[in-house]
């Protein structure tokens, strides 16, 4: 049985730990091409690592990491910020993975670009509307009212014009990841609203998916799945943050109360500036819009209660 490499670029996050536990589920070689910072800022997903034996390779810039020595058979680009200015997103999102594409070029190896639904930008109009993955890359009339939309979206025409230098690519798109190792402040600040029973509620659906779910899928782009293609990661349930909250208090036996919030969020999102994770939250969701996916078709989706007891178990576990 031959064992495929995979890289993990920037792998010291969310959605890093997930991926490289369902990588080494399925007996593969997880190598971690991190920044030393990103190690010390999060020791438990560093511990958990190396506890599952992944190989940890270590620099002080991901601009310095020694790509092409880790011979990967496959790389996942992780690396993404939500806040920041133009030039630190556009680092993150942008040039940084121009770089890889140039430094990898000699291995033709496949690349998995992790980006974000918010890619996809806002359709213009009115009213609601479903966005699936799109015919031609990125077609159709669009708004990127967040710096964070309009860069990853750059990012993915950065991987789409080189993908001649690569032996074989996919871009997935995450909605907002939820789940265990979800050290996020907003996963933070409703573990504590579960306390004191009193839980926002939007009156609309967010485009969520469950880190776990997230982690199969992009496990199946490494196995070329998905080669050549864009593919939407989210949960085609489009939860109420409430109804996240709410699983939240039943999976504890607790009765909570929901509050609306919609009206805040909307006059700070509408003000907040292009920088601001509020701009890029407001905007995904002032429309109503429900993001599904067409290519994935053969997951198990795991329903919203077996989600918030897996966070709630990770949660309790740390």
């Amino acid at each position: 049985m031959i064992t495929i490499i995979h890289v993990l670029i920037g792998g010291v996050g969310f959605v890093g730990v997930n991926l490289a536990e369902e990588l080494i589920s399925r007996g593969e070689e997880v190598l971690i091409a991190t920044r030393r910072r990103s190690l010390e800022k999060r020791p438990a997903i560093a511990a958990r690592l190396r506890s599952l034996g992944a190989g940890i390779h270590v620099a002080d810039s991901l601009w310095s990491l020694d790509l092409e020595g880790l011979g990967g058979d496959v790389y996942y680009y992780l690396p993404g910020t939500l806040t920041g200015g133009l030039k630190a997103m556009m680092e993150a999102h942008v040039n940084l993975l121009k770089h890889v594409i140039g430094v990898l070029e000699p291995l033709k190896p496949r690349l998995v670009l992790v980006s974000s639904i918010a890619a996809l930008g806002v359709p213009r109009g009115g009213g609601e509307c479903i966005v699936y993955e799109e015919e031609e890359h990125l077609a159709g009339d669009r708004e990127y009212p967040s710096l964070h939309m309009e860069t990853k979206a750059l990012g993915e025409k950065v991987l789409i014009e080189n993908e001649r230098l690569l032996g074989g690519w996919s871009i997935i798109r995450p909605g907002v990841v939820y789940g265990p190792w979800g050290y996020h402040a907003e996963w933070r600040l409703l573990s504590i609203g579960v306390k004191t029973r009193i839980g926002p509620r939007l009156g609309r659906g967010i485009p969520h998916i469950y880190s776990r779910d997230l982690a199969k899928i992009l496990a199946d782009a490494g196995e070329g799945v998905y080669d050549g293609f864009w593919v939407n990661a989210v949960d085609p349930l489009h939860p109420d943050i409430w109804d996240i909250f709410n699983s939240m208090c039943r999976v504890l036996g607790r009765r909570c109360m929901g509050v609306p919030v919609w009206g805040l969020v909307a006059m700070v999102g509408r003000i907040a500036p292009r920088t601001s994770p509020l701009k890029l939250f407001y905007s995904l969701l002032k429309r109503r819009c429900r993001y599904m996916t067409r290519r994935v078709r053969n997951l198990d989706w795991t329903p919203l209660e077996d989600q918030a007891r897996g966070y709630l178990e990770w949660l309790k576990g740390i």
